[in-house]
């Protein structure tokens, strides 16, 4: 499975927004709004969903070399370390439903959204919910295949009015795109209204002779 470089990210809490940071860039999603994140943002703060049982590596356009990608424990691992949920104990695998001192689970504190890719509309799935990777697809390793290269040009043209909100909001440094502020698409150009050439006047009609 290939995913693009923006997803559509759904906020589903009713109160908390969640910011997702990446390359000094900061996507901000109000609560229960939708909003484009880049994927990279998405891979710190939810856990790549590329990982799988074993560290792997993917080719990704534009490249040269393969990105090496860690495996599905130690991404879990590393998200418990980064909000604070986790275990240093050796014999303990690192889990979403592993509770701390405080009871505290590392599924109530990592962001409550759901994560589409542009170019199918179809769920992505963390770390966060397939820990044992039963829903792991491998890699794909050539994107020269006719359905790889059918799938980045539709994301592209879905992505073009995306690109063209981020290069308005650049100087901003705050990049969420609501999904209802996107521009749609641009109706035809009414033509101007035709100029109505003056008419000569009509002629007078002639006069009947006069009776004698």
């Amino acid at each position: 499975m290939q995913y693009d470089s923006m997803l559509r990210v759904e906020n589903n809490s009713p109160t908390l927004s969640y910011i997702f940071s990446f390359n000094s860039k900061r996507y901000i999603i109000p609560p229960q709004r939708t909003a484009f994140v880049d994927f990279d943002a998405l891979v710190v703060g939810l856990g790549d969903p590329r990982s799988g049982p074993e560290p792997s590596h993917w080719v990704i356009e534009g490249r040269e070399k393969p990105v090496p990608i860690p495996s599905r424990k130690e991404e879990l691992t590393r998200l418990g370390v980064q909000y604070g949920v986790y275990t240093t104990h050796p014999d303990t695998p690192a889990s979403p439903y592993f509770e701390d001192v405080a009871g505290r689970t590392l599924r109530d504190m990592m962001p409550d959204v759901t994560v589409y890719n542009m170019s199918d509309n179809e769920p992505i799935v963390f770390p966060i919910d397939d820990p044992d990777c039963n829903k792991y697809l491998p890699p794909e390793t050539d994107l020269s295949t006719v359905a790889s290269l059918q799938r980045q040009v539709e994301a592209l043209g879905r992505q073009q009015a995306i690109l063209r909100e981020q290069l308005r909001q650049a100087s901003t440094g705050e990049m969420a795109l609501p999904l209802e502020d996107l521009p749609t698409d641009s109706p035809s150009p009414t033509p101007p209204p035709t100029r109505r050439q003056p008419q000569p006047p009509s002629p007078s009609p002639s006069q009947s002779p006069r009776s004698a």
